[in-house]
């Protein structure tokens, strides 16, 4: 499960910078800058939250018969 959020907060810090280094056209009206803005801050809120899960992960586990585990967690919240 550690290894999957790793990968998502990855994928979400490489949109963030993608958003960040989007050229914009300053001398428009302003909605590129404005819409640009807003998906910044809603990546930069999933990453801080991706983070946050990290703690409390993995609530508990249920071992199989044939030494499979089944982990019980969450991902996010």
């Amino acid at each position: 499960m550690y290894d999957r959020l790793d990968v998502r907060v990855g994928d979400a810090r490489a949109e963030l910078t993608a958003v960040l280094e989007s050229p914009v056209d300053s001398a428009g009206s302003g909605r590129e800058v404005y819409e640009r803005d807003l998906a910044a801050a809603r990546w930069t809120r999933e990453v801080r939250r991706l983070e946050a899960a990290e703690t409390g992960l993995i609530l508990g586990r249920i071992d199989g018969a044939e030494e499979d585990a089944l982990h019980i967690g969450r991902l996010g919240g």
